[in-house]
C-alpha cells in the first residue's frame, strides 16, 4: 500500500504564486488535474468537489456528473462520508498543513475495498 502525502492547498517551500493577472491558469490547472495518474478531488473549505480527475472517476467508477458541485459526503451515494476522513479534511483546510502517511480503507459502491 502506498501513501502519499495529502494537503489542503500546500503547495511547499520554494512555490511562487503567478502574478494575479494570468487568464490562462485556470486551463493550467485544470490540465494538471486532469494529467495527474493517481485518483485525485479538488475540493473547496465546505468539501465541495471542483474537480475530479478521470483517474477518481474511472478507479471508483463514479462520472463527472455525479461528481462535481457536490459535497463529498455525497459523492458515490454517500461512500465518501468516511468519518476519518471527514475528520481529518476539518483538521488541515483550516489550518492548511499538510499530512503525510494518511490511509484510507473503505468499501466502495460498485468497486468494493479499496485502500488508498
Amino acid at each position: 500500500m502506498m501513501t502519499r502525502p495529502l494537503s489542503a492547498l500546500d503547495p511547499g517551500p520554494g512555490f511562487r504564486h503567478p502574478p494575479p493577472q494570468t487568464p490562462a491558469l485556470p486551463r493550467l490547472a485544470e490540465a494538471i488535474v486532469a494529467t495527474v495518474r493517481e485518483p485525485l478531488l479538488v475540493l473547496d473549505d465546505d468539501l465541495v468537489v471542483h474537480a475530479a480527475n478521470p483517474a477518481f472517476c474511472d478507479a471508483f467508477r463514479i462520472p463527472p456528473a455525479e461528481t462535481l458541485g457536490r459535497r463529498l459526503a455525497d459523492v458515490g451515494l454517500g461512500a465518501w462520508d468516511i468519518p476519518a476522513l471527514r475528520s481529518l479534511l476539518g483538521r488541515i483546510i483550516p489550518s492548511g498543513s499538510c499530512v503525510e502517511g494518511f490511509e484510507l480503507e473503505d468499501d466502495f459502491p460498485l468497486v468494493g475495498r479499496r485502500s488508498c
